[in-house]
């Protein structure tokens, strides 16, 4: 190449590259080749450019399309999570057990869901209580991990999968869930599902210590009352019993 003419390949200010015309031989290029290549040139410069800002017009669509897709997914999974919520709420209202919260919350999840004490052995024993939970210590592991996180955490133990999530009083665990960690229901459901039945759990377990408390006074008062020969003690009796 011998001879050589070169425009830029402009868009206002931005360059976007150059546009040449060569020869095999020497060739002066006349005013009115160097006007025609510069419009090849912005015509070049126009359609590249246009072609640019349309990918990123579709790549900023792509982007705002993933995100309200994610936000559809994500007001989804809340409201699955405050429905089972509410019925877990309406169920601790209506004098459900723990037992019976771990029955909704496995129902609802379509896993196997079990509660188990801060040592982790399963509440609802039996001779294969432990069948189906991570080994003791893994599972104790997890419970503690919970306790500082407040957030459900996963356990591996062989080729299985759980999700475990501490039960929390004022001061120390009450317990803990632990669910099979199964693709039945995305995690982003699951996980939020476990955590907020933690916290429903908890307040089972206030109910329960607040009953127990009020029984255990209303015995002493009769227990009182008859020790004293007081005339109230069979007003008493009947109290504890209702």
């Amino acid at each position: 190449l011998v001879s050589f003419l070169g425009v830029p390949l402009a868009v206002g200010d931005e360059v976007l590259g150059a546009l040449f015309a060569c020869n095999r031989f020497a060739h002066d290029f006349t005013p009115d080749q160097v006007l025609l290549l510069s419009a090849f040139a912005d015509h070049a410069a126009a359609v590249l450019h246009s072609a640019r800002v349309l990918a990123e017009s579709a790549a900023a669509r792509a982007r705002a399309e993933e995100a309200y897709g994610e936000l559809e997914r994500h007001l989804a999974a809340t409201q699955i999570v405050g429905g089972i919520h509410e019925e877990l709420t309406a169920a601790v209202v209506s004098g459900a057990t723990l037992i019976d919260l771990v029955a909704t919350v496995s129902d609802r999840l379509g896993r196997r869901v079990r509660a188990v004490d801060e040592t982790g052995l399963p509440l609802d024993a039996g001779a294969d209580a432990r069948a189906g939970l991570p080994r003791r210590r893994p599972l104790t592991d997890a419970i503690r991990e919970s306790r500082a996180s407040g957030h459900a955490v996963a356990v591996v133990d062989g080729e299985r999968r759980w999700l475990v999530v501490a039960i929390l009083g004022a001061d120390r665990v009450l317990g803990a869930m632990v669910a099979d960690d199964e693709d039945a229901v995305p995690d982003d459901v699951a996980r939020p599902t476990l955590e907020r039945a933690a916290q429903v759990a908890a307040l089972v377990s206030f109910k329960r210590d607040a009953v127990s408390a009020i029984r255990a006074e209303r015995r002493a008062r009769v227990l009182g009352a008859v020790l004293d020969g007081s005339a109230e003690a069979a007003v008493l009796s009947t109290e504890v019993v209702h």
